[in-house]
């Protein structure tokens, strides 16, 4: 699966689209709710601020919470039945995924304490 958006809002459309239900993975619900905080925890760590039209624009590197994601996703695909498909995954991100570098100026810390 894939989204797109503009990082910042979850649309109804999108959740009405979403290809599965919640309640599909209700078996492993702690432990998803277990990698939710420890992901949270390491974006904290990874801060890209760069400046846009004057302004610093905040987001994460998700590339240095693989750890973590790729637990969640592989968790997802078994609550699915579709571990075999976790090949294909890495392929559709490799390939969706596109890393062109940061801007000129780019912080890896944030501009203020946390």
């Amino acid at each position: 699966w894939g989204a797109t958006g503009d990082d910042f809002d979850v649309t109804t459309g999108l959740l009405e689209s979403f290809p599965i239900s919640i309640s599909q993975l209700k078996s492993n619900q702690a432990e998803l709710l277990k990698l939710s905080r420890q992901l949270r925890k390491e974006q904290l760590k990874h801060p890209l601020v760069t400046k846009y039209a004057g302004k610093e624009m905040g987001n994460y590197d998700m590339s240095k919470c693989r750890h973590i994601t790729d637990k969640s996703d592989m968790i997802i695909l078994e609550s699915l039945g579709l571990s075999q498909y976790w090949p294909e995954v890495l392929l559709a991100d490799a390939g969706l995924a596109k890393v062109t570098g940061e801007r000129p100026g780019t912080r890896r810390s944030w501009p203020f304490p946390l």
